[in-house]
């Protein structure tokens, strides 16, 4: 799913101090192959990550609730994305986490676990069944509630990590 909220994410770039280097006198083709499995590495951690968070919004979605009462589910769901992602962010950038790392939470775990494109079915058939208020709430508090509990977890966090 897309994230609620988007944070400014460790993105390594060729010049990256955090990936490990190649000798000087190692071949075009063993670097190649290098940069290869660093890339399958952060391909296979969005993978394991994205099929964990998936799993985790799975079974919280699978809560017996009231009819009606799986948009709250949802929404608890994006308002926890929001919060742990601004969390991961600043916890991921301040440890200078490596690449891999970074796709396994942000991309892969919070991709998985936030439920957006939910949202915005559920925010259309709550429309199309006539309850203009309810849908107007919940957009407005996923919105609103989302931005603030990832500045509010980014902030706590670098509170709290110095």
């Amino acid at each position: 799913g897309v994230q609620t909220c988007a944070l400014p994410i460790y993105s390594p770039t060729p010049t990256d101090n955090r990936r490990p280097k190649q000798p000087s006198h190692a071949s075009d083709k063993s670097q190649r192959q290098a940069t290869t499995m660093l890339h399958l590495a952060e391909i296979v951690s969005v993978a394991c990550g994205g099929a964990l968070g998936a799993l985790t919004r799975y079974a919280i979605q699978s809560l017996q609730v009231a009819a009606g009462g799986k948009i709250y589910l949802t929404l608890g769901i994006n308002l926890a994305g929001c919060l742990l992602i601004g969390i991961a962010g600043a916890l991921l950038a301040a440890m200078q986490a490596p690449a891999w790392l970074n796709r396994l939470v942000v991309a892969g775990f919070l991709g998985g676990f936030t439920t957006f494109s939910a949202f915005a079915l559920e925010s259309v058939t709550t429309m199309q069944a006539g309850r203009w208020l309810e849908a107007s709430l919940y957009i407005a508090a996923s919105v609103a509630g989302g931005i603030i509990l990832c500045a509010l977890g980014m902030h706590v966090t670098r509170q709290i990590i110095g």
